[in-house]
Formats: structure tokens, C-alpha cells, sequence
């Protein structure tokens, strides 16, 4: 069977139509321009930044993420239009939103949170058990966050995002609307509680066992799964303005790892359980593994049924591979497989995160 016909099984066995972009990588920030956060772009906004969000909704997707926090460790700045000078000399409040930019907040004496660890074995006092921060990279989050006016807080109509990017964006330049730091901190918080959560549940763990299975998941991998999940749903991207008339648009991820390590620090230190418990330890992995084992059955299983209803004449087994993996994301989940990849040595998704 050629490449060609794979393809064509891969878009018939998709509801959505697009299986085939299912193994491209995440894609990059592109430098696009966003709009300049001067007075005389006001008129512009209306068409053109729906343009400059359009990153949001481009195809983003990829088998697995393990190290999901790798390309958006360093900001993305985006230039804006210049400001012509005739209208910089005939408009006062250009001149004012300017030097009201002109000087950014510098962050002094940034301490990282420290992770609190009851584990006294070398095994489980290094990653993912711990999470070093960089102290320079928090310091710029932190930086960054007090000159940011805007996040995104789920993947919402376009509309809506564009609405409220302008109003809290002109709010800000005047000086009326105050840094999201706050904000944006309960945010992510809350990711990390309703994320952990979720994981316990799609694990079949019942409540009083989520602190002993996060506990192993590890501060790191957990850190991981939540910036996965931003990047997945499109959330908690900031934007920020700059004295040099440009828009930084990142995801702080220095800032998300502190919030990882003080959820942890409230949520999982109070507990009393045997964190050096290797048994206990070997327990939730053979649980795990069993969950992983009935998992592959199971997706395999419907890769079979999918490839029947798409009527191919026959389908080899590295065409059929190839299709498996295509499916990964949409069969098993984003964050199942992280979970597969920290407690099982072997799994079918290693290698190719």
C-alpha cells in the first residue's frame, strides 16, 4: 500500500479529518507582529488582532510531551509597527502611553520557594522527586508578570479573547488596571488542584490515595503535565508590553515550576504516609502497569475496528503501526502518557516524545 493510501485511511478513520497531523510537532512561536500599544493603532485593533492571536488556534499536537516546558523556556518578543514621527509630535496621549512604558518593574532579592522533602533515599531526593529552580529564570517571570495585562485562561471563542485583549490592554496602558501576577498565580494554582485531580481519577485512585500517587508522580513530572496542559488548551499565555513598543508573548514557565513546588509544599508534605516505602512504591507501579497493559488492548483494539470501517484492501503491519501512533494523543491522552512514561521503564511511547 502506498503513503498515499495511508494517508487517506488516517482521514477517514479521523472525525475531525486531520490524523495525518497528528505526529507533527508543536509548533513554534512565529514572531508574528501583534499590535503596537500606542493611540494611533486603536483603529487597526478591530481587524488586525485577530490576525495577531491567530496562534492559538493553528494545529497544535504531537504524539507525547514528556519534557513539555523545553521550547517555551526562553520568551518570544514581537515587533510592532513603528510610530510615524508626524504623529507622534500631533498626538499628546501617544507620547503619554510611551513614557508610561518607559520604565520596566526590576524584581531584587527573588527567593525561589524550596520544596519541602520527607524522602531520605537517594531514589526519591532527586528528580522527579525534586524541581530545581532557576533563580535568574523566576526573577525575569516574575519581572515579566508585573508588566503583562493580559493571559489566557482556556481556549474560548475567538471573539471573546479579542474583546477583552483590547479593553484590558488600553485599561493598562493608562495605568487603571492593575499586573495579573495575582491573578495569574490563583490560576495556576487551580490548574495544578483540578489537574491532579483529574489524573487520580482517570487512574482509578480514590481520594485518600491522590497525595501517595502525586507524591511519586514526582514535583517535576507533575510541573510537566501542567505546562502540557497549557500548551494543549491554548491557556495561560501572558503578554506583556515592553519600553521598546513591542509585545512579549510567553508562557512563564520558571513561575509555573515555583507554583508547582508551593501546591506540593500544601498538599502533599502534611501527609502522613512512608515516602522511602519501596514496597508501597512497587505496589502503585504494578497498578499502573496493569492499567497500561489493559490500555494498549484496548486503544489496539480500536485502531483494528477504525481500520476496518475505513474499507482498505489491506493494511501491513508498519502502515498499521504508523496509524497507531498517529492516534496516540486522541486514544490515550496527552498527560496518560506522561504518567505511563514516569512509572513504567518500557512503554510503546518512549522514544519519540
Amino acid at each position: 500500500m502506498s503513503s498515499d493510501n495511508i494517508d487517506d485511511i488516517l482521514s477517514d478513520i479521523d472525525d475531525e479529518g486531520g490524523a495525518s497531523e497528528v505526529l507533527k510537532d508543536l509548533q513554534k512561536d512565529k514572531g508574528k507582529p501583534l499590535s503596537s500599544p500606542v493611540e494611533h493603532l486603536k483603529a487597526k485593533l478591530e481587524n488586525k488582532l485577530e490576525e495577531d492571536i491567530s496562534f492559538l488556534y493553528e494545529v497544535d499536537s504531537q504524539t507525547s510531551d514528556v519534557n513539555a516546558s523545553s521550547d517555551i523556556d526562553s520568551y518570544t518578543e514581537i515587533p510592532v509597527e513603528d510610530i510615524g514621527e508626524d504623529e507622534q509630535k500631533n498626538n499628546a496621549e501617544i507620547e503619554q502611553l510611551q513614557k508610561g512604558l518607559s520604565s520596566e518593574k526590576k524584581i531584587t532579592g527573588i527567593k525561589p520557594a524550596e520544596l519541602k522533602v520527607k524522602g531520605t533515599r537517594t531514589w526519591n531526593t532527586r528528580e522527579p522527586y525534586t524541581a530545581p529552580v532557576n533563580t535568574d529564570a523566576l526573577k525575569t517571570d516574575y519581572e515579566d508578570l508585573h508588566q503583562s495585562f493580559f493571559f489566557i485562561k482556556s481556549n474560548v471563542n475567538e471573539s471573546e479573547i479579542i474583546g477583552e485583549m483590547k479593553r484590558t490592554m488600553f485599561k493598562f496602558m493608562r495605568g487603571s488596571s492593575r499586573d495579573i501576577l495575582n491573578d495569574y498565580s490563583d490560576f495556576i494554582y487551580k490548574i495544578i488542584s483540578d489537574t491532579t485531580a483529574k489524573l487520580c481519577k482517570d487512574f482509578n485512585f480514590s481520594e485518600n490515595v491522590l497525595p501517595f500517587f502525586v507524591y511519586h508522580l514526582g514535583v517535576f513530572t507533575l510541573y510537566n503535565v501542567v505546562i502540557d496542559y497549557l500548551k494543549a488548551n491554548k491557556a495561560g499565555f501572558c503578554f506583556k508590553l515592553s519600553s521598546e513598543s513591542k509585545v512579549m508573548r510567553y508562557i512563564p514557565s520558571e513561575f509555573v515550576k515555583e507554583m508547582t513546588i508551593k501546591w506540593h509544599n500544601d498538599h502533599i508534605f502534611p501527609e502522613e504516609f512512608s515516602f522511602d516505602g519501596i514496597l508501597e512504591f512497587n505496589e502503585l507501579k504494578r497498578k499502573i502497569s496493569e492499567l497500561y497493559t489493559d490500555d494498549i488492548e484496548n486503544k489496539n483494539h480500536q485502531i483494528d475496528v477504525m481500520i476496518e470501517k475505513s474499507n482498505a484492501e489491506s493494511v501491513s503491519r508498519i502502515e498499521r503501526e504508523k496509524i497507531f501512533k498517529s492516534k496516540w494523543t486522541e486514544l490515550f491522552g496527552r498527560d496518560r502518557i506522561i504518567v505511563y512514561n514516569r512509572f513504567l521503564e518500557r512503554t510503546v511511547f518512549k522514544g519519540k516524545a
